[in-house]
């Protein structure tokens, strides 16, 4: 264990006292130790400061390798420190500037009161019996030592639980009794949360045998805390959870009230595991049981069901075979046994508890998870294959029970009467028979049911996947807003002059123009002559259907029109016509361009072009006053196109396109 404090060796050591023999390189060297390592626990202020020449815990043991050592005289010999004794002794250092040898490992995680000769002083008698006393072999198997082992890891695992609670700052407490060795010990655990991870942790075991009340019981949580240093003074109790005794659920002498008294979050909750166990025992209907069970412990009733129906067969011939040759005096309570186990109420009730308490063993086993909490506890589905295995199991163990009988004992008319109970199994195998029928008929009805609600599952699946679309565009929309908004700022490089107010107004331009790419504004279409709205509506979009045909325009979604401005008996109003996508009023438009391009004639219509914002209009007037200024003052070839968005007036070449506007707009 002390292999990282090796150090590179030389291949010759120097040999400073000939009368010593010194052992080969190729003999077996024994793992020495101390003389005592009672205590080996990292104990900071136990390590020597007032010697520069011995290692600490980053450098390890020091090993000096010189070519004499400092000799004392023996008797009449001079004796002195041997490097060879590094290779034997792993936890061996030594001090040059006090000729002394110490314990690397008790100087630095031993206890203050070790031997002050390896941990003050040093060692320094370097006879003959040093040699034999540093290789004196100690058993770091022993019962102590590994007692001290394991108090270290655990002292060491409920300081990393105690660091979590204490960054967490609240945690759920858990407390159960236990009986030990006729004491009782109380169970402490704690429930806490390290990020979204659930962890459920054991604290330690107190012993409560001196008395069981509410205050002994609160004493003893409240020392299990201090001994774990758990500061309750900067936590939080935000839960409790015990057994429903009245010394622990008591709502006013209870120990989670005078818990509550101190922290007034923790809410307390019976434990679900106790719940279900006391429901089941209240059910528990039948006192005698062949096996002895566990009245906390389901999982062992749920195993002797299993044991039953598994072994039916062997456990009725070991009966028998007892009964027959009437041994002992148990032959008697074999007799009643087996009258018992070959009743059909007994086998039915055996085949139905095997399900149940499978449901509840799982149930039992899921409540009583370190992470799980009651939302993610969910109830066993049915399964149309129960009955199915639950008859045809019954059928046969019934047949099995229609085997002869034993023949008759001392007993007298005992086993008759066994065999009497065994007669009407005939008529028991027929209503199964007929139960079995009526269940097939059930079954049917619920695959019926289940295709429904498959067909239901899949429309609602087809709807969530639109759903997923229409949302999948939204998020498009947002994303273009988005950048539009980050082109705004890009270009308002000076926002210090800028007020809130003109960027209010910027924005509210760009939402403008988005709700406008939806419209066209058609001219020239005849207004309806009926006095009536609702005609005169129908009327344009009748009109407005046949320009889109006469455009080859596959137009699939609806739309809606209405007439701008006042009627007058001079002029045509302006209709426009708003789409429920960007993409229809842009391929009206497109398909408008096209016709014109070829010269198709779309009387009476005169023009179509987008909708635009109030200040789009006005900036296309003042163009046009600008355009009509200029053409008065001589110049030629002018015409109005739109740069950046914004209309202006320029010189027209033969490659520009003419931009058509009406001054209505």
């Amino acid at each position: 264990m002390f292999s990282i404090f090796k150090k590179q060796k030389k291949n010759e050591e120097q040999v400073d006292d000939p009368g010593v023999q010194v052992p080969s390189a190729s003999s077996t060297s024994t793992c020495s130790n101390p003389p005592d390592l009672k205590d080996i626990q990292c104990t900071k202020n136990t390590v020597i400061h007032d010697l520069a020449d011995l290692g600490d815990r980053e450098s390890g043991p020091r090993l000096p390798q010189l070519a004499a050592y400092k000799k004392i005289k023996f008797g009449e010999k001079f004796r002195s420190f041997r490097s060879q004794w590094y290779t034997e002794c792993e936890w061996l250092e030594y001090s040059v500037q006090r000729n002394a040898a110490f314990c690397f490992v008790c100087r630095v995680f031993g206890p203050e009161n070790s031997e002050d000769a390896w941990i003050r002083t040093g060692f320094s008698n370097w006879q003959k019996n040093f040699k034999a006393f540093i290789k004196k072999k100690i058993n770091l198997t022993s019962w102590k030592v590994q007692d001290e082992l394991i108090k270290i890891s655990a002292d060491l695992v409920t300081e990393t639980i105690v660091g979590d609670i204490l960054e967490t700052g609240h945690f759920a407490l858990m407390v159960d009794e236990a009986r030990s060795h006729k004491q009782e010990q109380l169970s402490v655990c704690v429930r806490y949360t390290v990020g979204l991870e659930i962890y459920e942790r054991f604290l330690q075991f107190v012993n409560v045998s001196c008395d069981q009340d509410a205050n002994q019981i609160i004493s003893a949580i409240y020392s299990s805390f201090k001994n774990c240093n758990l500061n309750m003074d900067a936590l939080n109790i935000v839960a409790q959870s015990y057994d429903g005794a009245c010394v622990m659920s008591g709502h006013i002498g209870g120990v989670q009230a005078k818990i509550k008294e101190h922290y007034p979050c923790a809410i307390y909750t019976h434990c679900m595991a106790h719940r279900l166990n006391l429901v089941v025992v209240d059910l528990w209907l039948k006192k005698g049981s062949i096996l002895r069970v566990c009245n906390t412990r389901w999982v062992c009733r749920f195993k002797n069901c299993e044991a039953m129906i598994r072994n039916y067969t062997a456990i009725i011939e070991y009966l028998s075979n007892e009964i027959e040759e009437q041994s002992d005096k148990d032959v008697v309570e074999a007799i009643g046994i087996l009258s018992e186990v070959q009743k059909c109420t007994f086998l039915i009730g055996v085949l139905l508890l095997k399900d149940v308490l499978g449901i509840i063993n799982i149930l039992s086993t899921t409540l009583q998870s370190k992470t799980g909490t009651l939302a993610c506890h969910s109830a066993r589905h049915f399964c149309p294959s129960t009955y199915t295995s639950f008859f045809s199991t019954s059928t046969c163990l019934l047949q099995t029970m229609s085997r002869p009988s034993p023949p008759a004992t001392r007993s007298g008319s005992t086993a008759s009467a066994t065999s009497k109970k065994c007669t009407s199994n005939d008529d028991i195998l027929k209503a199964i028979e007929h139960i079995q029928s009526s269940q097939d008929k059930l079954l049917a009805g619920h695959k019926s049911l289940g295709s429904d609600l498959k067909t239901s599952i899949n429309a609602l699946t087809s709807r969530f996947d639109s759903l997923s679309l229409e949302i999948s565009e939204l998020r498009t929309k947002v994303d273009l807003l988005e950048s539009k908004v980050l082109a705004l700022e890009s270009k308002t490089s000076n926002l210090s002059t800028v007020s809130s107010t003109q960027i209010s107004d910027v924005i509210q331009e760009f939402t403008e123009r988005d709700r406008c790419k939806l419209n066209i504004i058609m001219y020239g279409l005849p207004e309806s002559t009926s006095s009536d709205l609702p005609t005169k509506i129908n009327d344009d979009k009748v009109s407005v259907r046949g320009i889109f045909s006469k455009l080859s325009t596959d137009l699939n979604s609806d739309f809606k029109s209405f007439r701008l401005g006042k009627p007058t008996s001079t002029s045509t109003r302006p209709l426009k016509v708003i789409f429920s996508s960007c993409e229809a009023a842009s391929a009206v438009l497109t398909s408008y361009r096209q016709a014109k391009i070829q010269n198709l004639s779309l009387l009476p219509l005169t023009s179509i072009v987008r909708d635009k914002t109030l200040l789009e209009r006005q900036q296309l007037r003042t163009c046009h006053l600008e355009l009509d200024r200029r053409v008065a003052a001589g110049e030629n070839n002018l015409t109005i196109t739109f740069k950046n968005g914004s209309p202006c007036v320029i010189s027209r070449s033969k490659n520009d396109i003419r931009v058509q506007h009406h001054p209505q707009q």
